[in-house]
């Protein structure tokens, strides 16, 4: 299986991230030097630690080396069996640097370093290459254990800490799928800007700035307009109520676009850039541009993500700044578009059309019917038939 159709498979193309962002797979396959899974978390990641009793325990005062201690054991590793289980839900069983034996392999071996914590052992023994032969075989692909961290992240009764643990480590490396994984994840659960995840927005921010003339850029480029995607939501989490704030969050997500069009994204070499939360900027600004009265642009970026991108959610939105006549065909297929994709504010308009339609005069019985009957079908996409019943 390609590493294009594991990243879109590993992708959760479902709208359920708390800041209201929808996603959409990447299509494209990343140059050799940052192949590497996708780096979303969906879910939370730590259950609440109990003890033997079933008491819950005092919660620790959360500081900047949280993550990097060591609160699991060899034996947390998940047997083979539950990783063939996990590796099918992702399906990703045939990656040579991802299956079941693979990802179990290198927790095992990572516990037990993390365990020993010999000097420098993160720099002596995780690799960032891809290649499974690195270091002669000795070092562990951070690819791998990337993989391994977001399996575990998906149930982490199985071995929280340790997924968490393989992600800090990771960002202290500065592997950058691990660090956009462990940012996301602290802005879904508002705590970025807390002490356990202060490397995590260190290493983000360095992701998403430009590096200096003469310097190297292995893969820093490529995942730029991610990084400043995720520094502008975690922005606009804090609900501006300035001009200054919203600015700001808008130049963030206004420069992902110059860095994913400079960067190829544009067309011109497309598999040198990765833009995975695209519609998630689109979303995010798209208010603070209608809040401004700046339609004409609100309008813009939207038919982005309508035409392009195909996010629903983009479609509905769209949908509700077309007001002119000449619009009104176009905003009634896209409200049918996006209904039927499951979004429940256009099932609800379409719904309140139909009744509309049912109540006007002069109408004959079929017709009120039938006009009747799809108000109904509406309502009940939109999750209100029962109100109606």
């Amino acid at each position: 299986m390609s590493a294009r159709r594991l990243l879109a498979r590993l992708y959760d193309p479902a709208r359920q991230i708390a800041a209201a962002i929808p996603t959409r797979p990447v299509t494209r396959n990343p140059p050799h030097h940052v192949r590497t899974p996708l780096y979303l978390i969906t879910g939370p990641l730590t259950a609440p630690t109990r003890s033997i009793s079933g008491a819950v325990r005092p919660r620790a005062v959360p500081h900047r080396n949280s993550f990097a201690k060591v609160r699991f054991s060899a034996a947390d590793v998940p047997p083979l069996p539950l990783w063939v289980e996990r590796a099918r839900d992702f399906r990703v069983a045939d990656d040579e640097l991802a299956t079941p034996a693979a990802c179990r392999d290198a927790c095992v071996r990572y516990a037990a370093l993390a365990i020993e914590d010999k000097p420098r052992w993160r720099e002596r023994m995780l690799s960032t290459s891809s290649s499974p032969a690195t270091g002669g075989g000795s070092q562990i692909p951070l690819y791998t254990l990337h993989y391994a961290a977001t399996m575990l992240a998906q149930a982490p009764v199985l071995a929280g800490h340790l997924s968490t643990h393989i992600l800090h480590s990771a960002v202290l490396l500065g592997y950058a799928p691990s660090v956009l994984t462990l940012a996301r994840l602290g802005l879904r659960r508002g705590l970025l800007d807390s002490p356990h995840f202060a490397a995590a927005r260190e290493a983000l921010e360095k992701l998403a700035r430009v590096p200096g003339r003469g310097k190297p850029d292995p893969s820093g480029s490529y995942y730029r307009p991610d990084a400043l995607t995720l520094l502008g939501l975690a922005q606009a989490e804090q609900k501006p109520g300035t001009t200054a704030s919203a600015d700001r969050v808008l130049r963030y997500f206004e420069d992902a676009a110059l860095a994913f069009a400079a960067a190829g994204g544009d067309g011109s070499n497309p598999d040198a850039v990765s833009w995975q939360w695209r519609i998630s900027a689109i979303l995010a600004q798209t208010p603070l541009y209608t809040a401004r009265g700046d339609t004409a642009r609100a309008k813009e970026v939207l038919r982005v993500g309508t035409y392009e991108l195909d996010s629903e959610e983009a479609c509905f939105q769209y949908a509700q700044l077309l007001t002119g006549p000449e619009e009104e065909e176009e905003r009634t297929n896209l409200l049918r578009r996006a209904a039927i994709s499951g979004v429940e504010g256009a099932a609800r308009e379409l719904g309140r059309q139909a009744e509309q339609e049912a109540e006007r005069e002069g109408l004959g019985a079929r017709e009120r019917r039938d006009a009747r009957f799809l108000a109904d079908e509406w309502a009940g996409i939109a999750g209100d038939k029962a109100i109606l019943s």
